[in-house]
């Protein structure tokens, strides 16, 4: 039989089709747990990882009807003041506080280890078996949008826009180094 497809959607659902052959699908699954647009998916055997425009990542059991098995918020967001007439005296300002939530922008999963791509540049690793964060590297100055995660060697490579157009003018100049992830 042919493994499942997914989709993650802009109404914050994630489908799961069954592949019947080449060009039939059927709709057997929708997951709902996102709160915002999902961004980004992964899967393994065993798990399939979507996160969101709100920085949450949900990990599904795909062993066990698709059940939520971990979930990680956001970590937090930032609040920005704002007012709402600009032109009008400091004593006069009406103060809003706004939330940004950054999205995480793309996931990879390997075992019982997630690895999350941030549009801050941020690269977060949590352990679906204990749902805790392991660690926060600031890995770029800009959105990572793709995540290696090894198969066979405990590696996780972040790829940005910035270190993607660096690999390409190696190319173009012939370096050697352009083969490396920044």
């Amino acid at each position: 039989p042919l493994r499942p497809s997914c989709a993650g959607c802009s109404n914050s659902e994630v489908l799961i089709f069954e592949l019947k052959s080449i060009g039939a699908a059927e709709l057997r699954r929708t997951l709902n747990g996102h709160d915002a647009p999902v961004a980004s998916l992964a899967a393994s055997n065993k798990h399939l990882v979507s996160a969101d425009e709100s920085g949450d990542v949900r990990v599904w059991d795909a062993e066990n009807s698709y059940a939520q098995s971990s979930a990680f918020a956001s970590s937090g967001c930032v609040c920005v003041h704002r007012f709402r007439r600009a032109r009008a005296r400091a004593h006069e300002r009406e103060p809003t506080i706004l939330c940004a939530r950054y999205p995480c922008t793309s996931v990879g999963i390997r075992e019982d280890v997630v690895a999350a791509g941030y549009s801050t540049g941020h690269l977060r690793i949590f352990r679906t078996r204990t749902s805790e964060l392991v660690v926060e590297v600031a890995a770029h100055s800009r959105c990572i949008n793709a995540i290696d995660v090894a198969a066979h060697q405990p590696l996780v490579r972040p790829g940005a826009a910035a270190a993607a157009a660096t690999r390409q003018k190696r190319r173009d100049r012939g370096d050697s180094r352009a083969g490396g992830v920044g």
